[in-house]
């Protein structure tokens, strides 16, 4: 049973996952459809696991460009916001963002890269990265997969063959490789900054949501074992 992921893998994830759905199919008698869904089931819930919540305040770094001698005086600074003129080298200081500030923090974008912040203070309060709940960031990778988990629960349960939001979209559908047809679910994760800020999580989340299929296989057996050597 084929798969694919858009996204870096290593290949041997895909290879074991690609087993485990054919076993899954085998084992359960349940049709490929079902199977593929619910394997998607449970690498999604890989995911959500394995997306740890961030830390509460963003990274700030020394700016090594950064220099108090560097700094133009006040005066300078008022007169430019004022449109007089000032020394060249101070108009150049000015227009150097690179030593503009001793610190920077960085902040992660959706959809482009991301930026590095002037800050004044290590405690600089833009470094706070508030909760989901309060209308931030922090732990919103978790969050989407949770969501996701939900939908396919439901697309498992005969429900719709396709669910979307802001962040996420998931659709079933049946796609042909050569001559043969082949189910698959599509699962987008729109936070483009995940693999920045979880190094090789989608690998991850794919060998985690494989190990715990086999595992209800394995348990599966074992039941069915357990049964039959009481005699039901």
């Amino acid at each position: 049973m084929a798969v694919s992921v858009h996204a870096d893998v290593d290949p041997q994830a895909l290879t074991d996952l690609s087993a485990v759905l054919q076993r899954l199919q085998d084992e359960t008698g349940k049709s490929a459809a079902h199977s593929v869904n619910y394997a998607a089931l449970k690498i999604a819930e890989s995911g959500r696991k394995e997306s740890k919540i961030s830390k509460k305040n963003r990274d700030i770094v020394v700016n090594p460009n950064w220099s108090r001698r560097a700094q133009v005086p006040r005066w300078a600074v008022k007169q430019r916001k004022e449109g007089k003129g000032i020394p060249a080298e101070m108009e150049s200081s000015l227009s150097d963002k690179s030593n503009s500030s001793p610190y920077f923090i960085e902040f992660r974008r959706q959809q482009k890269e991301s930026v590095m912040m002037p800050a004044w203070a290590k405690k600089d309060p833009r470094r706070e990265i508030r909760p989901v709940k309060q209308g931030g960031t922090r732990g919103l990778a978790k969050t989407i997969w949770s969501v996701m988990v939900g939908k396919l629960g439901a697309m498992l349960n005969g429900g719709s063959s396709r669910a979307w939001g802001e962040k996420y979209r998931i659709l079933k559908k049946t796609e042909r490789f050569g001559s043969d047809p082949a189910f698959v679910v599509h699962m987008f994760n729109k936070l483009t900054y995940l693999n920045e800020a979880y190094p090789g999580l989608v690998t991850t989340i794919i060998t985690s949501g494989t190990k715990s299929l086999n595992n209800r296989l394995n348990d599966r057996i074992a039941k069915a074992t357990a049964r039959a050597n009481k005699g039901k």
